[in-house]
Order: C-alpha cells, then sequence, then structure tokens
C-alpha cells in the first residue's frame, strides 16, 4: 500500500489492490440494482455501500454508481488512525475477482 502526500489539497492519497487487501485487510459491501435501461451503456445504476479494514482502521464508501468498472464513492466516515475521514474514493474492478480502491482523504 502505498501513501502520497498532495500539500496543495492538504490529503493523503491511499492505494490499495485487492490482492494487498487479502493479506493486509479486507473489505465488505453491498450494491442493489436501483435502475435498468437496457438501452444505456452501461445498463444498470447501482447505490453501493462498501467499507475497507486497513491496518490502522477503517474506511466506509457510499455511492450511486453504474456495473462499468470504475466507481466513484465518497469516504463517508472512518475509525482509528481514519476517524473523521472525508474525501473521494475510485474503485476500479479488473474482473476477475481483483480490483484497486484509491481513497483521496481530505481532513
Amino acid at each position: 500500500m502505498g501513501t502520497s502526500a498532495q500539500a496543495s489539497r492538504c490529503s493523503r492519497t491511499i492505494a490499495a489492490a485487492r490482492d494487498l487487501c487479502d493479506s493486509h485487510g479486507r473489505d465488505g459491501g453491498t450494491c442493489t440494482i436501483t435502475s435498468v435501461d437496457l438501452t444505456a451503456d452501461p445498463p444498470l445504476q447501482v447505490a453501493c455501500n462498501a467499507t475497507f479494514e486497513l491496518p490502522g482502521g477503517t474506511i466506509a464508501t457510499q455511492g450511486l454508481a453504474t456495473n462499468a468498472p470504475v466507481k466513484h464513492l465518497v469516504i463517508t466516515g472512518g475509525t482509528g488512525a481514519y476517524l473523521g475521514a472525508a474525501g473521494e474514493a475510485t474503485l476500479t474492478e479488473f474482473g476477475n475477482d481483483t480490483g484497486t480502491i484509491v481513497f483521496h482523504l481530505a481532513r
């Protein structure tokens, strides 16, 4: 897991690969289909909630997305080292039960 500071926004970026989460943390969540439009690309709209357990605490996310591989989520809070966390997260799914999540923390 890498961490880099972005001084201009006083934020931290944390990137975690799904395969790293298996050995250094875990995640859990759900995406509920809220709309189906077979004429749209992608055809599904989903509401997602997911919590990521990392060394030092957890980060909670949620957002409205599609079934496209890239999902933009809001960080709704955290525990431990991430208590009071806010910002954005980008989840990228690779289609083989792996992916990455990048957290952009702005405290």
